[in-house]
């Protein structure tokens, strides 16, 4: 167990704290700035976790199951909940209990236990079933594409799978797989949105078939009629193969400049419908594979008119999106009715246009559905991951169903919410915070789907006592046990119950304990999940200086007055036209301009709008809608003009040039949160508590080892995908942060700061620096951003590559070092869902930018003359991260 430990950080239980040594008072949690939060991994499997064939014990009061941390006393057979401190008595089939005779769930090594637990007198053993909606809106080769991928999936699902097949272009099309004689369909009309009820009566599966009680359910079937929508894979491959062979693209005609008439968010709704004539709680998904935009009936992205683009980041931010939030609303719907029926939607996304999964995002996540996004139905990014939700052994996802997840924590610890794929379940109790993050306001909460690989991430708070206990009746151990409940794969009822335990401190004291407690790979994680979720839920609120409010109003009359300069009659019409048209906040800007001020003493800060606030060495960001500008002091641009930003010495100054302006003197005002302030200042604060330093001496800062490489996790991070959303459509972003709230810490680590292996002759492959100058002609690089793998040649590598050198005799160990790397990328591939994108690239080749675009620029054009002959360099005005560094002991020793 030692040795798993070393490589194994979650161990036995999957969980990962930011803090593994708790502050004991609210004041001293909000001091260590990081939130205090855990990373569990619900049923993730682990050779060293038990299954109990009963029923756990159960607390009278609180419900907590017993575990290594209760005290029990044998003779009495008592045990006392380590949450609440009820005494319990053990049950009848508990009486041979001794403390020489331990039952399994008090042995110390088993702190996370799974139990089967016994079928109750109605229930039966149900078999999942799959609802394939197909989209026919695409050419002909991606739809032979997709149909080979459903073959595939087909022959690949256990012979009890009850199978149903959707297909959707202009209408919706449900193919009833039980008529044998001829292919017969029920055709729905693509612009009209259905309500359940409506669904089943037009299917023939209304009042007349629904459940009335648990006696008549077969299979899981509420009603007989629903089973010619319905049937096992193993009665229904032949028909449905013979389906898919004739089935053709959709023949409705488009228009030429418009889109196809895709109806989207209608076939999804109908397959809920008729997965609703299932009885609840049965183990059901929808596979949903969509091949473009929905420009018909609900859940639309965009018009069909081609002249419209699809909506972008910067349409969302100025709520220039017409259908983002209506879509948005209808698949919040569809999220309620998918969880309340207990399940499930996946996406497979493929095309080069967005398709909608920003918008799908809210029902994907809140049912626990899979999600793959890729460029065709014939990439092998999706066959591959497509056929891995289908197969068995040990490449399985493990997709389990219908979990519910309950936590009960110690006295003082409250809940914030989870960020991860589950819906909350409304459960109030003392153990709800008053604050919610993510799903919130409950210490229960649904996962309509959960696989072994599936992550959370749980939010506390510290709610110390109205009064304080005396001394010596301190706990110094708190509690916190995560029940999960779900159907496995083979259809057996599992509770994993794993109880965890972490030690109280007094951080006012001293803070060794704290430091050494730090995670910082779990840090990094939560404050990356923590940042895109205040990203997509928070909306900046406009900061107007601390002026009463009725003078506010004298103050944006003085500044109308001053709009009355002299425009010719086109420019006063262009003005009043957008002013009439724009938000309020973008309006305010133009009645009154925004002033940001940059020097080297602070952080950028709002600057009043008068002359004063032009100063020397200052420089100055005006953003009045119509223009922006920005306007260096006297000594600044002399500074410039000297060429200091090209020195060394002088990085600060570049710093504060390059990268709080923005770049190229171009502002786009974002009404959203700003991530990268917040992180910025957020890593500022932990550095200056927990640095050690002289103030006013950058020289003099260092950092503890625990959090060495947290800064270094930062820099990465506002580089990231999930951060800089530039040159990103909102579908990629959503999925990518989909996948991160998913994911488990070592995974989302490598998301954040991707991992470099060097490959020569020289040496065994070893760890490289993730930076520009890791590059060498000689060297094999292999990067592995999760996204993608990327294996990259030195030039003379791919020199010798292309004269054939691998293929002679003489040249064995260079056919060796080629292989080397792909061999690694190829493990990586296989190991992970969704199946990487592998990019195969040379030096000074286009595909180099997946690489380049991911190493710290520690030579660009700027120090050029520092650099060694034909080293690689980077054009980019990025900041590398010594700069960084330097810039971040520099603010974090001065005073707060």
């Amino acid at each position: 167990m030692s040795e798993m430990a070393q490589t194994d950080p979650e161990g036995i239980d999957g969980v990962r704290m930011t803090w593994n040594a708790w502050p004991r008072t609210k004041v001293e949690s909000s001091k260590c700035v990081i939130p205090i939060a855990a990373s569990i991994s619900p049923i993730r499997p682990h050779p060293d976790v038990p299954t109990l064939p009963y029923s756990p014990l159960r607390c009278k009061t609180c419900s907590a199951v017993l575990n290594p941390f209760s005290r029990v006393d044998f003779a009495a057979l008592i045990w006392i909940c380590p949450f609440c401190f009820q005494r319990n008595h053990f049950p009848h089939h508990y009486s041979a209990i001794s403390d020489t005779n331990v039952p399994a769930e008090l042995y110390p090594q088993y702190t996370s236990i799974d139990y089967s637990l016994p079928a109750g007198p109605y229930s039966t053993s149900q078999p999942p079933v799959f609802v394939f909606v197909l989209d026919t809106c695409v050419i002909e080769e991606e739809l032979g594409f997709a149909k080979s991928a459903l073959k595939q999936a087909i022959g690949l699902l256990p012979d009890n799978s009850l199978v149903g097949f959707v297909s959707f272009g202009t209408q919706v099309q449900v193919h009833e797989l039980g008529f044998s004689d001829m292919s017969k369909v029920y055709v729905f009309r693509g612009s009209k949105e259905l309500s359940k009820d409506q669904v089943l009566d037009q299917l023939g599966l209304g009042l007349a078939g629904r459940r009335t009680g648990p006696g008549i359910q077969k299979g899981g079937l509420a009603v007989s009629g629903v089973t010619k929508f319905l049937l096992p894979a193993s009665e229904c491959e032949y028909m449905l193969n013979s389906l898919l062979d004739e089935l053709g693209t959709d023949q409705w005609p488009v228009p030429p400049g418009n889109r196809a008439f895709r109806c989207t968010g209608v076939a999804l709704s109908i397959a809920a419908g008729l997965l609703g004539a299932c009885s609840a709680g049965t183990p059901a998904r929808i596979v949903g594979l969509v091949g473009g935009p929905c420009t018909e009936g609900p859940g639309a992205i965009v018009s069909k008119d081609m002249s419209d683009p699809v909506r972008s980041h910067k349409d969302l931010d100025k709520d220039a999106a017409p259908y983002f939030k209506k879509a948005v609303q209808f698949y919040e719907e569809l999220a309620k009715q998918l969880v309340s029926q207990g399940h499930v939607l996946d996406l497979f996304a493929s095309a080069l246009d967005q398709v909608g999964v920003a918008e799908m995002k809210v029902v994907i996540e809140r049912t626990g559905g899979l999600v793959v996004l890729s460029e065709s139905f014939g990439h092998p990014v999706f066959k591959d991951s497509f056929k891995r939700v289908f197969e068995d052994g040990e490449q399985s996802l493990g997709l389990s169903f219908n979990g519910t997840l309950e936590i009960n924590c110690s006295k003082d610890i409250k809940i914030q919410g989870i960020i991860g794929p589950c819906t909350t379940l409304e459960k109030k109790g003392p153990a709800v915070a008053n604050t919610v993050i993510g799903q919130g306001n409950t210490t229960a909460w649904k996962l309509c789907s959960l696989d072994k690989s599936t992550c959370l991430t749980v939010f506390f708070d510290i709610s110390s006592s109205e009064k304080s206990e005396p001394a010596g009746n301190l706990n110094t151990m708190l509690y916190i046990q995560i029940l999960t409940s779900y159907q496995s794969p083979d259809g057996q009822t599992r509770m994993r119950v794993t109880t965890i335990s972490r030690r109280w401190i007094d951080s006012a004291v001293g803070s060794e304990e704290l430091v050494q407690g730090f995670d910082q790979e779990t840090a990094a994680v939560v404050m990356a999940r923590l940042a895109s979720s205040k990203m997509e839920m928070e909306k900046q609120h406009i900061q107007l200086f601390d002026l009463p409010s009725f003078l506010m109003i004298s103050v944006f009359l003085f500044l109308m007055r001053l709009l009355c300069f002299y425009n010719s009659p086109d420019e006063t019409a262009y003005f009043r036209m957008l002013l009439n048209r724009e938000i309020i906040t973008n309006a305010a800007f133009m009645i009154q301009p925004s002033l940001i001020s940059y020097s080297f003493n602070s952080l950028p800060t709002p600057a009043l709008l008068d002359v004063a606030s032009i100063s020397a060495d200052r420089i100055l960001l005006l953003d009045s809608y119509f223009s922006v500008s920005y306007f260096h002091g006297m000594t600044i641009a002399q500074w410039r003009s000297m060429g200091y930003q090209s020195q060394a010495e002088h990085q600060t100054f570049v710093y504060v040039y390059l990268t709080f302006l923005p770049i190229d003197g171009f502002y786009i005002h974002q009404e959203g949160f700003d991530a990268t302030r917040w992180l910025d200042r957020n890593l500022i604060r932990l550095c200056s508590k927990f640095g050690d330093y002289r103030k006013d001496d950058p020289t003099s800062f260092t950092l503890n080892p625990c959090f060495s490489l947290f800064p270094q996790f930062m820099f990465n991070l506002r580089r990231s995908q999930f951060v800089q959303v530039f040159n990103n459509s909102p579908d990629e972003t959503a999925y990518f942060r989909m996948l991160l709230n998913r994911e488990n810490i070592t995974n989302a680590a490598v998301m954040i700061q991707p991992s470099l292996i060097s490959y020569s002759f020289n040496s065994l492959p070893t760890p490289a620096l993730l930076d520009v100058a890791s590059i060498s002609a000689d060297r094999i690089l292999l990067l592995d951003s999760y996204f993608s793998v990327v294996i990259f040649h030195g030039m003379t590598i791919a020199q010798w590559r292309s004269m054939g050198y691998q293929s002679q005799a003489e040249h064995q160990a260079f056919a060796q070092l080629l292989q080397a790397p792909q061999d690694d990328a190829q493990m990586i591939i296989r190991e992970r869902f969704p199946v990487p994108r592998l990019v195969i690239c040379d030096q000074h080749g286009s595909q180099a930018r997946f690489l380049l675009a991911k190493l710290n620029p520690s030579a660009t054009y700027s120090n050029a003359h520092e650099m060694a002959a034909g080293m690689e360099m980077i054009f980019t005005d990025d900041v590398s991260l010594q700069v960084f560094f330097e810039h971040l002991q520099r603010l974090a020793v001065q005073p707060s």
